[in-house]
């Protein structure tokens, strides 16, 4: 024949204590996660703008280059109007209106002739 004791009240008290505890983990754990979501997506805006700025530098060396070289053909100096140019245009995406006084006071170049 089994008998059966109840338990000792601290035994509630405890389980009580586990359940808080365990609630509190979890709130701790998903404001961690959030704070290394946040921590990651700024992460990796600031890769993409370290590319983006890599990028850019690596152009501005090219176009130094073909400007210092005795080699540049006219093309070439025509690409390079050219883009800069759009470089220009770009740097007021929202103004339309200096858009087209920029592409008024900088038409673009006719393509060298080949003689």
């Amino acid at each position: 024949m089994r008998v059966m004791l109840l338990r000792p009240p601290f035994f509630f008290l405890l389980y009580l204590r586990q359940m808080v505890e365990s609630v509190l983990n979890m709130a701790d754990y998903s404001t961690f996660s959030a704070m290394m979501r946040v921590r990651a997506a700024q992460m990796r805006k600031l890769r993409d703008a370290e590319a983006i700025a890599k990028k850019r530098h690596e152009e501005i060396r090219a176009r130094a280059r073909l400007l210092a070289s005795s080699q540049t053909t006219p093309e070439q100096f025509v690409e390079l109007f050219d883009s800069m140019r759009e470089r220009i245009c770009n740097l007021t995406p929202k103004r339309d209106d200096l858009r087209v006084r920029c592409t008024i006071f900088l038409p673009a170049c006719p393509s060298p002739r080949q003689d």
